[in-house]
């Protein structure tokens, strides 16, 4: 795996952290600690036995994790309900686990969205600490499992989170995009003239969103093809213009929802966001295609914030 080939993985990675929560943050968990540890179990939930505060467990070292995946763990409420949670999980593991298979450590494992735990959690973790001398007690937070899903095998990590955009994997997933990017895909090419070699200068705006090399060069490669573009909506209906213009707005305003800008890294995943959205299949013309795509609104900045914003 390449440098840039990791880096776009971890905003893959990141932008399913964001997306996850409740029941499919932890099945996520548990997939990826599977992968990583063998001795590691999933307990699922039964009826009302339910999974006894145990979301998975390491018999052999005794390790025990609980999973809280609330959608925002800085709401105020959310924070209470979030540390009392903490606490009454680690008496009712105690209760039920602690005589079959001695607890040595346990992780409240919080998906925090790159965000941090509020003081709340961390005082109830450090009360039990003083409560329980003889068990480890800690918080386990997105940035844990990061670590842990970069060690796994590449085979795993492609398993988990897709293949970078360039490979090829057919899956169809948005169908009002596929006449353009037919078009795009199937233009004929045509020796360029001086005024089409002029892009737009994307610079200060893509500086201002802070977005990486890897996704500044893959505007600008698309920008070159911005006046096929043009030409092909001149030939068509204004409102299928708009209905495009509608569709890409209305997905970069959920990034910006989904994606809050409390991550070092938030301009990046929401572009990753926006891509995979609108990405018809992952061969590489369609990739292109849809690139092409993004450059457009970009420049229009019907996707990410105008210069003067900031």
């Amino acid at each position: 795996m390449t440098k840039d080939e990791k880096y776009v993985i971890r905003i893959m990675f990141k932008l399913r952290i964001h997306k996850k929560n409740g029941q499919e943050f932890e099945d996520f968990f548990c997939d990826i600690m599977e992968k990583y540890n063998n001795n590691f179990h999933p307990v699922k939930a039964h009826g009302k036995i339910g999974d006894k505060k145990n979301d998975g467990f390491d018999k052999v070292t005794g390790t025990y994790y609980q999973v809280h995946a609330p959608e925002n763990i800085n709401k105020r409420e959310t924070i209470y309900e979030s540390a009392s949670k903490l606490k009454r999980d680690f008496t009712g593991l105690l209760e039920f686990w602690n005589a079959t298979c001695p607890i040595k450590k346990f992780f409240y494992v919080v998906n925090d969205k790159y965000s941090g735990n509020p003081p709340l959690i961390h005082k109830a973790i450090i009360e039990l600490n003083k409560k329980y001398p003889n068990i480890e007690i800690d918080e386990f937070r997105a940035k844990d499992l990061e670590d842990i899903f970069f060690k796994l095998d590449e085979d795993d990590i492609i398993d988990i989170v897709g293949n970078p955009p360039d490979i090829n994997i057919d899956k169809l997933n948005f169908s009002e995009l596929n006449e353009v990017i037919e078009y795009l895909i199937n233009m004929e090419v045509t020796a360029p003239d001086k005024e089409s070699l002029i892009a737009p200068n994307f610079d200060k705006k893509i500086k201002i969103n802070n977005l990486c090399d890897i996704f500044k060069n893959y505007l600008n490669i698309g920008s070159y093809n911005i006046g096929d573009l043009e030409k092909y909506f001149k030939n068509n209906s204004h409102s299928y213009k708009q209905t495009l213009r509608d569709k890409f707005n209305s997905i970069y305003n959920d990034s910006k929802k989904e994606i809050p800008e409390t991550d070092e890294n938030f301009s990046d995943i929401r572009f990753q966001y926006i891509l995979e959205k609108v990405l018809l299949n992952k061969k590489k013309a369609v990739f292109d295609a849809t690139i092409i795509l993004m450059s457009y609104f970009f420049e229009s900045c019907d996707i990410f914030e105008y210069p003067t914003r900031r």
